[in-house]
């Protein structure tokens, strides 16, 4: 049998496989660049998440500053000598004097200390006062702190107490 012969009765069936291989062969390219598009398309989400977390970390950080910038609100010495002196009152310690030491400044915040001699009538006082300034809302930290006998059975307090403020 000739080559021709054979074409002419196969002819639709040639036509049909070629058809086939030509379909397969654009469906192979359109998968391809479909994949390629799937696979860019991965890698832009993995991207966009990895944004995500970093916003979110930053704006739980931004979070935490605001916390502390309303925490830190006390905003000259005469707020610090102020509350000193409240909580001094309210547990019946007697305030001698009280005065500033001058601001101290940082980076990132101002330090303001103040100088207090106050006299109290036992050690449970005194651990009481201590405690409030610990736990008070403001960022005390008693930087010197001495005790000595005082009048009859009181003590004689002398300590320099600072406050932290965020600086502007």
């Amino acid at each position: 049998m000739d080559a021709s012969v054979f074409l002419q009765k196969n002819k639709n069936a040639i036509l049909n496989v070629g058809i086939i291989i030509l379909a397969l062969i654009i469906s192979i390219r359109i998968y391809q660049s479909q994949d390629a598009a799937m696979e860019a398309l991965k890698r832009q989400k993995k991207s966009e998440a990895q944004n995500n977390e970093v916003f979110k970390n930053l704006a739980s950080l931004d979070n935490k500053v605001n916390v502390y910038k309303r925490t830190l609100k006390i905003r000259s010495s005469g707020e610090v000598m102020n509350t000193i002196s409240d909580v001094a009152k309210r547990l019946g310690l007697k305030i001698d004097s009280i005065r500033p030491l001058g601001e101290t400044a940082g980076d990132d915040y101002i330090r303001m200390p103040v100088s207090v001699l106050m006299r109290a009538k036992n050690f449970n006082q005194v651990g009481k006062f201590m405690s409030r300034l610990e736990s008070h809302p403001a960022f005390f930290i008693v930087d010197s702190f001495s005790i000595a006998p005082g009048e009859g059975s009181g003590l004689a307090l002398n300590l320099t107490v600072s406050i932290i403020r965020v600086a502007n």
